[in-house]
């Protein structure tokens, strides 16, 4: 005969709270890291692209690079990185490639960015494959850029902290 154990309600409760308190507490960030850096590599896996990392795109818009931001419009109004240009990305581009702005000529030093860096990925790969040489991956995106400090602005230019993530699994890896 099997023997049923009564659980009093109050711990079950205090099980529930506990649970869910620790759902509330944000990972540590060299936890929340070192997932990013692991759902970088596996998510860019594919991209052959070539890739810089957030000081070398510094670096680059120091120079007076070419941004392009591959996002959404409404990723775009929420935060770019300033003076950057939205050339979204769609389905169809994986076919057609990517619109490319008509003053840009083939010898433009590019970096196209994202949220992590998959659609701006193969919009490299598409610009270097139409002759543009210059043309770099901003590795971890605009996510990235955001941690490490970098300056973003809204719709209408002005300085913000958000970010919009493409998709709420992103998120996740956003730094306060």
């Amino acid at each position: 005969m099997m023997r049923v154990v009564q659980v009093p309600s109050r711990w079950i409760l205090l099980f529930v709270l506990l649970t869910t308190l620790l759902t509330l507490i944000p990972a540590r960030a060299d936890d929340r890291d070192r997932a990013y850096r692991d759902a970088l590599r596996s998510e860019l896996a594919g991209i052959g692209a070539p890739k810089v990392d957030v000081s070398e795109a510094r670096r680059l818009i120091d120079k007076g690079v070419v941004l392009l931001d591959t996002r959404t419009k409404k990723e775009f109004a929420v935060s770019h990185l300033p003076g950057a240009r939205l050339v979204p990305f769609g389905a169809w581009q994986l076919l057609a490639g990517p619109t490319i702005p008509h003053d840009l000529p083939l010898d433009t030093p590019i970096v196209v960015y994202c949220t992590i860096g998959w659609r701006s990925g193969k919009t490299v790969e598409a610009l270097r494959a139409k002759g543009y040489a210059g043309a770099v991956n901003l590795y971890g995106g605009i996510i990235q850029w955001h941690n490490e400090g970098g300056a973003l602005v809204d719709a209408d230019g002005r300085v913000t902290k958000q970010v919009h993530p493409y998709a709420q699994r992103y998120a996740r890896y956003l730094h306060d």
